[in-house]
Parts: structure tokens; C-alpha cells; sequence
């Protein structure tokens, strides 16, 4: 599986390192608000799909760094496995 970075280049990162799948999930995120006139600070609503719940505390700091000092109302979901090998996924509600 391929991820689309802003400049439209594809990553394939099911085999990264999962603060890599982390970063660019953010940057996919920041990409699709930023094209819907949105941005992080109007976040709603985040559901957080991860693999390993031991990954939370790292996951976390990374989130925070994206989100600032916005608080948007937040779940973790831990899961057997997701599709391709995947450590993460992320559900986002937003408003423009």
C-alpha cells in the first residue's frame, strides 16, 4: 500500500517504523483539511485505530504536536490487526 503525500508522492509505509506510518498519517490529514478549508485546530472529533495499545504514549506526543493546544473530543480503538500491515489508522471529524 502506497500513502499520497501533499506533492503527490506515494510512500509505501506498511513496513515503516510506526512513528513514520504516525507522521505521515498527520501530513495526509493536514493535507485533506487543509484542501476542505480547514486546518487541526478545527478538529471535532479523532478515533485512533492502533495495533499495539503499548504504542499510545508515543502516538500521543506526536498527536499533540499536530493538534497544539486544541482538544478535540478523541478515542482509541485497539485492534487485532488492520489492513496491510498497518499500525495505525485515523478516523477525523472537523468543521470548516
Amino acid at each position: 500500500p502506497v500513502v499520497r503525500t501533499p506533492e503527490g508522492k506515494g510512500l509505501k509505509l506498511n513496513d515503516r517504523p510506526f512513528k513514520e506510518q504516525v507522521e505521515a498519517v498527520f501530513v495526509s490529514l493536514g493535507a485533506i483539511l487543509e484542501e476542505a478549508g480547514s486546518d487541526p485546530s478545527k478538529l471535532v472529533s479523532v478515533r485512533v485505530y492502533v495495533t499495539d495499545i503499548e504504542l499510545w504514549g508515543e502516538f500521543n506526543t506526536l498527536y499533540e504536536e499536530f493538534v497544539g493546544d486544541h482538544k478535540p473530543a478523541r478515542a482509541v480503538v485497539p485492534v487485532p490487526t488492520l489492513h496491510y500491515g498497518f499500525q495505525i489508522e485515523l478516523e477525523a471529524i472537523a468543521s470548516y
